[in-house]
């Protein structure tokens, strides 16, 4: 136990096994674990299993190993508040359990990632949040059946991942690879999203009141949610999605693959959306945003079982600049590639709709209530 501007140093080999109350408790000090570092069996009766920060400093920066801790309440592997974590060398959480957060929960805190991380098999409980957070490989991570965040659940607090990044095979109830409410995200590098699963909305991400950057080259491959956005689920959020993105193969009988609602959102870069499937909106809802997509879009065969096979937009704006080429896509009823409603649609450049199809009306546009369509 730590406080009060203490400095806790470990260069060496050291084993923290089977402890209560935490096995490293800090409060307003600063801990620099440089060494080979284990966490085994340690429990906290409500945070921090293994390490509980209160507003204070961690830096992992050898190898740091934390395995089969138990956080009782939240943050197996590591719970905190209004602290800084940095991981620069290799960690490794492992099989941990808590209530929220199983292998970190962070509440007003900045977490800053540049070694090679990995959480695997870490399990939040019954109401739980944050089956992980893992920095290279989010893998097979469970949030309970009301839990948010299989891959991550933060508040109020800022994360920045530079190195490659993936979410794989995550559950969770919302947010199945990343659940954010009032934060600052942005990943750099290449991030891949894959086979996450959850049964309300955002099968990758799930994100409000908060700032998401994704730089680099970005792939969203068979997600599923069971309400809305089985890839993205964006509500109140400014949203930058920048360089190559392949939002492919995510399916589920939902409203859009990528769900917007109250948002402000850019794609730049080349951007496609392929064989993507939902009930409106095969690629995209959008309610009362603004989207904006700038260079070179290919929208592919997406499906809608009802309005809307590539986009569906009610409220707000949507401008596509540069090359643009819908096709193949297909409505039930419909708007084969675009229905928008109440909503403005501005095309500029080169925009190509090509053999895109509705059962009932507009092949390619159905445009309804006071809805505009500028092209230049």
């Amino acid at each position: 136990y730590a406080e009060m501007d203490a400095k806790l140093r470990c260069d060496e080999n050291c084993t923290f096994v089977s402890n209560g109350g935490a096995a490293v408790w800090i409060v307003h000090g600063t801990a620099n674990l440089s060494g080979h570092i284990i966490f085994k069996n340690n429990s906290g009766n409500a945070y921090g299993g293994a390490i509980y920060l209160q507003s204070s400093r961690l830096a992992l920066i050898g190898y740091t190993a934390f395995v089969a801790n138990n956080g009782g309440g939240a943050g197996a592997g590591i719970g905190g508040t209004d602290s800084n974590i940095t991981c620069i060398g290799t960690s490794i959480f492992t099989s941990n359990n808590a209530k929220f957060g199983a292998a970190i929960d962070l509440t007003n805190s900045t977490v800053i990632i540049r070694g090679n991380t990995n959480f695997n098999s870490n399990t939040a409980g019954t109401a739980g949040s944050g089956g992980g957070i893992n920095a290279v490989d989010f893998n097979s991570n469970t949030a309970g059946t009301t839990g948010s965040g299989g891959g991550i659940n933060a508040v109020d607090s800022n994360f920045t991942f530079q190195g490659n990044t993936s979410f794989v095979g995550n559950k969770a109830f919302s947010g199945g690879g990343l659940n954010m409410y009032n934060c600052f995200v942005e990943f750099q590098g290449i991030n891949t999203f894959l086979n996450s699963k959850v049964d309300s909305r955002g099968g990758a991400l799930n994100v409000v009141k908060t700032t998401l950057k994704l730089t680099g080259n970005n792939v969203f491959t068979n997600n599923s949610a069971g309400s809305q956005g089985s890839a993205i689920y964006a509500k109140d959020t400014n949203l930058f999605i920048v360089g190559s993105t392949d939002i492919s193969n995510n399916q589920r009988h939902v409203k859009g693959r990528v769900f917007v609602n109250n948002s402000i959102v850019e794609f730049e870069g080349n951007c496609t959306f392929r064989n993507n499937t939902a009930s409106e909106g095969g690629a995209m809802y959008s309610r009362n945003s603004n989207v904006s997509m700038w260079g070179d879009m290919t929208i592919i065969q997406n499906m809608a079982y009802t309005y809307g096979g590539a986009f569906y937009f009610t409220g707000g704006r949507l401008v596509i600049s540069e090359t643009a080429t819908f096709i193949n896509n297909t409505a039930g009823d419909s708007g084969g590639a675009f229905f928008i409603t109440s909503s403005t649609l501005n095309f500029s450049d080169n925009v190509t709709l090509f053999n895109n199809s509705a059962h009932n009306q507009g092949g390619a546009i159905l445009a309804t209530d006071s809805s505009q369509l500028r092209f230049s």
